[in-house]
């Protein structure tokens, strides 16, 4: 099947609403071989099969995209090769224009550099995303990724701060 024109809006909206697993040690031990455009092999019937599968075909169709570059990063940091996902910092942040909005990007950094224990780093990617219009405080909280920042007064001051601005109305968040 040629794919001409993919439904980049649903399938980045797929990609992101998943959770990303915290089962480091467990990602690990599926990975078997380098694929030809750089993602590990995985195997087994895990949540990080699925994502492995829609990262490598989206790194197929789109290689120079920033938002899916930079969540690949996030898979990388993931699987504990650092290396790898400090390419793809380099790689999102020198491409050009994204088809998506450039907080998810930063948001996704900051994620990186939080699971690389890179805590300072993080903070800084955390903010640009909020500045640059991701001020989503309860994800924030709840995503594992940032478990490294949590303890940061910065994070904390930030928290409240966007908490402030925008309080839990409705009890959903």
């Amino acid at each position: 099947m040629v794919r001409t024109k993919p439904d980049i809006g649903v399938r980045q909206t797929q990609m992101l609403a998943q959770p990303i697993p915290r089962q480091v040690e467990g990602a690990k031990s599926l990975i078997t071989a380098p694929s030809p455009v750089g993602l590990p092999q995985v195997s087994g019937g895990s949540a990080l099969t699925l994502h492995y599968a829609q990262l490598d075909e989206a790194v197929q169709l789109f290689p120079e995209e920033p938002l899916i570059v930079s969540l690949l990063g996030v898979y990388w940091a993931l699987v504990g090769n650092s290396e790898h996902a400090l390419e793809c910092v380099t790689r999102a942040c020198s491409s050009g224009k994204s088809f998506g909005h450039a907080h998810h990007m930063d948001y996704q950094i900051a994620c990186i550099f939080s699971l690389l224990g890179r805590r300072n780093a993080a903070f800084e990617w955390l903010e640009r995303a909020v500045n640059h219009g991701f001020a989503c405080w309860p994800f924030f909280l709840k995503d594992t990724s940032l478990e490294n920042l949590r303890n940061l007064p910065e994070f904390e001051s930030l928290v409240s701060s966007l908490q402030g601005k925008y309080p839990d109305h409705l009890g959903l968040l």
